[in-house]
């Protein structure tokens, strides 16, 4: 006979998950592990190279990553990716086709309601343009230092 379990006890369960998905995203797993993840995406890994062989892309990809990786957006949004595999996955193994509707309905709401709408476009680019600038003058040579005349 099983029991189920109490709420006390579901809401203990649930913040261990919880504090363990944060444990892995504060202290990466090592690079074995990394090197499993990367064969089993080998897809994204190989388009992504190629992506890095293309004149000019590698430059950009470079300056974005650089960019992305200092934005407290990145770590909130890796953060809100391993709540999310850790809450979700649950659900979807004990109700697949409630999670599917539930994407749907959430779906339909931002097709309706349209939130990417509510950003002022020259508010973002205000915001957004100075900082990706900086990062280009970060990665483009400094001419005066390698000109012989200003070495005198």
């Amino acid at each position: 006979m099983t029991s189920t379990p109490s709420a006390c006890e579901r809401l203990a369960q649930s913040r261990e998950r919880l504090r363990q998905a944060m444990r892995d995203i504060a202290s990466p797993p090592a690079l074995a592990s990394r090197q499993h993840t990367q064969q089993s995406n080998s897809f994204a890994f190989g388009w992504m190279a190629k992506l890095k062989d293309m004149p000019g892309a590698g430059l950009l990809l470079n300056i974005f990553q650089g960019w992305w990786t200092r934005q407290p957006l990145s770590l909130a949004l890796t953060l809100a990716t391993e709540t999310g595999k850790v809450v979700l996955q649950p659900v979807a193994q004990r109700h697949p086709y409630g999670l599917v509707f539930g994407a749907a309905v959430v779906g339909g709401l931002l097709a309706f309601t349209r939130p990417w709408r509510w950003i002022s476009t020259p508010a973002l680019m205000s915001g957004l343009l100075p900082q990706l600038v900086a990062e280009v003058i970060k990665f483009v040579p400094d001419q005066s230092r390698d000109d012989p005349k200003n070495r005198e």
